[in-house]
This record gives structure tokens, C-alpha cells and sequence, in this order.
């Protein structure tokens, strides 16, 4: 076992397991034993470097008060996802095809991720969510406007749904006013407090403007604001003019609805 012991770093537990596996069938139970005992140290050696990368890349972000509908009050650290099949939708065909716009508002989305910055939110989190220690927490949906329906000639505010689609009266506008919401998942999500609602504002602002990079990884070094900007302006035709815009209007945020019922 000193032999493995020397180079655990370099296998994972997969490997131990099939190896002691292979020992049973050859009759040698005793160092079979040994290593399954020995994968078992080593995969919780894996969790525990796993845990303190994802801790180690986030906790730089601050640690954030925040209220899990009541179930859980205590201080997350908090950082930001972006799915880009979450975005990909038939309003976003429409537009491409035509610059006409049949539907609702759209939306960017982004997961808001959480995972308990000390020992007593731990114990509740575990105790009230449906949490899994060692693993991120999705919290909640961050929505903000990407853009509203308009008339062509920009002077009617109306939106009837009557309108024939055929005669382009629906148009997409990436100027309109900001607005944004937090779709609970398995709880409401609420800062405690303004100041932490602030914060919450200004991370968003910043990761959207690269003043920081997050989650950013060898395969991704430009983090969240790369997927983003990959998404929507290489793939559906946003110019970064127009984002850019997008991102101005984020500015203005309220922050009531981040923190009172």
C-alpha cells in the first residue's frame, strides 16, 4: 500500500475499486479489502479538494445574509451561473428570422448559487433544504429584461395581441427599461437587508461589466461574462453595442425587491 499511497494523486477512486475487484476474482480477499478501504480514503480526499476549489473560487465574492424563506437565515457564499440552453427559446427564432417579435418579454437568466460560508448555516441548510454537502446550492433564478415589444414606428406603447404578425408591427428593442425579478426554487430567496441587497446589485453589475471574473476555469477563463457574451452576441446576433447597453440599464436595479416581502 505504500506504493499507492505515494501516488494517490494520480488515480481516482474508479480505479482502486476495479482493481479490487480484480483481486476478488482472483481469490485475494485480504488485499481486496485494502483497497476498497483505501478507494474510500481517497474518495473523500477527492470531495474534500473538490469542496475547497469550489469554496477557494467563490469565497472571493463575499459572503452574503440571506433568508431561504425562512427556513434557512444565515451567510452563503454567492456566485452566479449561466445556462445557456436555459435561454434558447422560439421568440429568439422569431427575431433572427425577421425582427419580429411574437410573445412576452425576454429575459437573461442566471442561477443564483449558494453554499454556506459557516458551520451553523451548514447545519441548517442540511437540517431545512434539500442540500447535498460538497455540492452548490441552486437558490434561485436572477431574471433581468433583455428587451420588450414595441411598435415598428416606435410611437405606440400597446400591446395587442391582435395585431396580425405577418404585418411586422412587433419588433425587438434592446433599450427599453430594466427590470428584474427572483424566481424562487425550492424557497424565496431574500437578502436580509439593504445593504446586502446592494451587494448582491453591484456583484451582478460588476460580473456584467468584467470588472471581475467569475467562475472562470482553464476551459473558460472569462467565467460567466464569456458564456454570456459568447451566447448572445456570437450566436444571436446581439452586437456588443447593444449589449453594452443592456448592461448600462442594470444600473438601475431596484433593490427593494431583492430584500422586502
Amino acid at each position: 500500500m505504500r506504493y499507492l499511497k505515494r501516488f494517490d494523486e494520480e488515480l481516482n477512486t474508479q480505479t482502486y475499486k476495479n482493481a479490487a475487484a480484480g483481486l476478488n476474482k482472483l481469490g485475494h480477499t485480504k488485499r481486496a479489502g485494502d483497497l476498497n478501504a483505501w478507494a474510500d480514503t481517497a474518495k473523500e480526499k477527492e470531495e474534500a479538494r473538490k469542496l475547497k476549489e469550489m469554496i477557494d473560487l467563490y469565497s472571493k465574492h463575499g459572503v452574503f445574509n440571506i433568508n431561504l424563506g425562512g427556513n434557512v437565515i444565515g451567510n452563503f457564499y454567492l456566485w452566479l451561473a449561466f445556462d445557456d440552453e436555459y435561454q434558447s427559446n422560439e421568440n429568439w427564432e422569431y427575431w433572427q428570422e425577421d425582427g419580429r417579435f411574437d410573445g412576452d418579454s425576454l429575459w437573461l437568466n442566471l442561477d443564483i448559487c449558494l453554499y454556506p460560508a459557516d458551520q451553523e448555516t451548514f447545519l441548517q441548510c442540511v437540517n431545512n433544504l434539500d442540500f447535498y454537502p460538497g455540492q452548490a446550492y441552486y437558490a434561485s433564478t436572477f431574471g433581468l429584461k433583455f428587451s420588450i415589444p414595441v411598435g415598428v414606428e416606435r410611437g405606440g406603447t400597446e400591446r395587442d395581441v391582435d395585431l396580425p404578425y405577418d404585418s411586422g408591427q412587433w419588433e425587438l428593442t434592446l433599450n427599453g427599461s430594466n427590470v428584474s425579478y427572483i424566481e424562487a426554487n425550492e424557497c424565496t430567496l431574500k437578502f436580509v437587508n439593504r445593504v446586502e441587497a446592494n451587494k448582491f446589485r453591484k456583484l451582478v453589475i460588476d460580473v456584467l461589466e468584467g470588472n471581475i471574473e467569475m467562475g472562470e476555469t482553464s476551459a473558460n477563463p472569462g467565467g460567466v461574462k464569456e458564456k454570456i457574451i459568447d451566447f448572445y452576441c456570437n450566436k444571436k446576433g446581439v452586437s456588443i453595442e447593444e449589449f453594452d447597453n443592456l448592461v448600462d440599464t442594470v444600473r438601475g436595479i431596484k433593490v427593494n425587491s431583492l430584500y422586502k416581502d
